[in-house]
């Protein structure tokens, strides 16, 4: 091969491979971030909310409910915790929820998105700066 045929293989070669490492990347930090959110789950949520988000009887609302799963609230009720009544596909719970202060920012960003695609078929992301914008607004 040729000088000008080596130059403009490179030219298609190197961004190809640039992309593909890339997107293995991406792929790989998801992977480990569905791991995280998985795992803070099981360690903080799962004994009360089931392992696959179906609550537990009338005492403890599931998190496998879609349209119960707005944002914002989610974000604030992990942090802060809530007490009084919900209401979830036509069911009141009125359990307490604890705060949790020890969990991260991240690790909430993590277990955000472990309940909305693995609990639920959302297909929904959330980064970390969306949760740390929406727990500046939890207490106003």
């Amino acid at each position: 091969m040729n000088r000008a045929g080596v130059k403009i293989l490179l030219q298609v070669l190197l961004p190809v491979l640039a992309i593909v490492a890339i997107l293995l990347v991406y792929r790989s930090a998801g992977r480990r971030q569905r791991n995280e959110g998985r795992a803070v789950y099981e360690k903080h949520c799962a004994n009360c909310h089931g392992s696959r988000g179906e609550g537990l009887r009338q005492l403890i609302p599931p998190l496998n409910d879609p349209r119960s799963l707005e944002f914002r609230n989610l974000v604030c009720t992990i942090r802060y915790g809530r007490s009084g009544p919900v209401t979830i596909n036509g069911k009141v719970y009125n359990q307490p929820m604890p705060s949790n202060f020890k969990l991260e920012n991240d690790e909430i960003t993590a277990v955000i998105n472990f309940i909305y695609n693995d609990l639920n078929s959302l297909s929904k992301r959330v980064s970390l700066p969306q949760v740390n914008a929406a727990l500046e607004t939890c207490r106003k």
